[in-house]
């Protein structure tokens, strides 16, 4: 990633400093509401300075409003106390299933209009897709092929968008902006095209007021200055609402016409150096946020808000999207063992080397690129991991440093979510596949059913079907990798779908490996973003049939 400018590093070290001055000349705080933009006034009343630090007694309205429809809602699944809000629930929220059941009739329809066919709902597959992180890259890979995914009729067929890192930025800005996906598209080329960290004064000011907001509510981290440069950049069109907008916001757009978007789901991996293999995934959406190892959820409303014993605090706080798209793709927290995996590829010498490492660092992360929330698990009781009820706040990192394709949330080891059809969107860097074989392991170790997958040619290919034919447990795999295929190319060159397609010359696994597409570059020329874009939509578009092939085996299957 290109260093965040020093005007920025200055902007938040200025703006922490004034946060302090402020706080401690101001006698009283009011309680924070999320939707003030700013502090509380301090009272007049000298006699009140003494209760500085008091909280209030009573919960203002604007909490009852929010909260008390949830207790009620949730109250079923408490854990020890009927009043809880963080409660277990091993399946997918209300609004989620909600939302499903709402897209189905979509599913349906756009499935019989691609196919050609009359279904029964029983017959309607679910279908996934998942797309991986790589940066920018995966960012711009991920619009083309859902701008292509759109063109074959394809995304409206599709139930869940499984993302991470890079693909969240597409996701959740595409959303966040409500434009068009083919208009998303341009919108996004012009994003890429102005440095990372260029602000002008007025963005400057819009950071350092977002920042003012966040100091006292959660600890400040190399995420938080991250997610400002992202929300800066993407959600540019938002304009003063750009460091605004937030998560849960997004479920009243997606909610306007479930026609248009698959339910997206977005990641993060425990991120405590504790840990060192196997961390928990946590999966974000629109309505709950939960981690898969406790089966723990909140109100996406409430991830920000302090917790204890399963309860918030009356102070109602909600992460931005901005901070939260930093989460997602914080691949810069990386620690010792998950460096060595990405430059040694040999398992023996990699071995052989960790052996060697000092216990005092085994787990420690060079860079502490890390989110740092408060603990909505503190002090309950009774969860599996009984170490996290200890921590005061949470720890997230990119989920790419696990597995750079999200199929955990989508895998079936939560029933509801469990796709027919998995089509995954590879964008990324080292060896084509290598991704794909660590989602191989994960389904292995959990013993879930997944095809076996063949991995010769694989890197060859745009696209490689695998089927079970004798579990029907197992779902369909379809694998589109980022490659640009010459032969495939010259065969459609001339065809007038293509013609603003310049792709002759193009290999994307060069620029991603060794040119203008690695994952540390935030910045493209707009001839470098459509390349990319045009790449995965062209990808997408001509192996519409092979698609449509593997949908109707399956449904023939079933």
């Amino acid at each position: 990633m290109k260093s965040i400018s020093l005007r920025i590093i200055f902007l938040v070290a200025c703006s922490t400093s004034t946060f302090y001055m402020i706080h401690a000349m101001e006698p009283v705080k009011q309680p924070y509401s999320a939707e003030d933009s700013s502090f509380a006034k301090a009272s007049d009343d000298k006699s009140k300075g003494k209760q500085k630090h008091k909280r209030h007694g009573s919960l203002t309205e604007e909490f009852k409003q929010i909260v008390e429809p949830i207790l009620h809602k949730y109250s079923s699944h408490g854990l020890s106390d009927t009043a809880t809000i963080a409660y277990y629930n091993a399946g997918i929220s209300d609004g989620e299933k909600n939302y499903l059941q709402k897209r189905l009739p979509i599913t349906k329809a756009a499935c019989e209009t691609v196919l050609n066919r009359k279904l029964d709902e029983h017959s309607v597959p679910k279908i996934t897709m998942i797309c991986s992180g790589g940066g920018y890259r995966a960012m711009l890979c991920t619009a083309g092929s859902l701008c292509g995914a759109h063109k074959i009729g394809l995304l409206k067929c599709t139930t869940h968008l499984s993302t991470l890192s890079g693909s969240t930025w597409t996701t959740a800005s595409w959303i966040a902006t409500g434009k068009p996906i083919t208009l998303f598209r341009e919108y996004l080329k012009e994003c890429a095209a102005k440095s990372f960290t260029e602000c002008t004064i007025q963005e400057e000011e819009l950071i350092a007021e977002a920042i003012l907001k966040k100091l006292h509510k959660s600890p400040f981290t190399p995420v938080d200055p991250y997610g400002y440069c992202l929300a800066n950049r993407l959600l540019k069109s938002l304009k003063e609402n750009r460091h605004a907008v937030t998560l849960s916001s997004l479920a009243q757009q997606i909610e306007k016409d479930p026609s248009i978007y698959p339910y997206p789901v977005f990641v993060a991996i425990d991120g405590r150096e504790s840990i060192i293999t196997g961390q928990t995934w946590s999966d974000f959406t629109v309505h709950t946020v939960r981690d898969h190892n406790n089966n723990i959820h909140i109100p996406t409303k409430l991830y920000g808000t302090k917790f204890k014993k399963g309860k918030p605090s009356k102070h109602i706080y909600e992460e931005s999207l901005g901070y939260n798209m930093g989460t997602w793709g914080s691949a810069f927290g990386a620690n010792i063992h998950e460096i060595l995996k990405e430059m040694i590829k040999d398992p023996a010498l990699r071995e052989a080397i960790e052996s060697k490492i000092p216990k005092s660092i085994d787990s420690e992360r060079p860079l502490h690129f890390y989110a740092e929330v408060p603990n909505y698990m503190r002090e309950i009781e009774n969860i599996k991991d009984t170490t996290l009820s200890k921590e005061k706040y949470l720890q997230f990192v990119d989920a790419g440093l696990e597995i750079n394709l999200p199929y955990p949330p989508v895998s079936g080891i939560c029933p509801e979510r469990k796709a027919d059809i998995l089509i995954f969107l590879d964008a990324s860097a080292g060896p084509v596949g290598e991704q794909l074989q660590n989602v191989v392991t994960y389904a292995q170790k959990n013993k879930l059913p997944f095809p076996t997958i063949d991995f010769k040619n694989i890197n060859n290919k745009t696209i490689s079907v695998f089927k079970d034919e004798t579990n029907k447990e197992a779902p369909v795999v379809i694998y589109m990798p980022r490659i640009s295929d010459p032969e495939l190319w010259q065969k459609y060159e001339s065809d007038p779908e293509f013609a603003q397609f310049k792709l002759s010359g193009f290999d994307l696994d060069h620029e991603t490996n060794n040119g203008f597409a690695k994952t540390k570059e935030f910045q493209y020329k707009p001839e470098q973003s459509d390349l990319i874009m045009d790449q995965t939509e062209f990808n997408m578009r001509v192996n519409k049939d092979v698609i449509k092939e593997a949908i109707n085996w399956w449904i023939d299957r079933k």
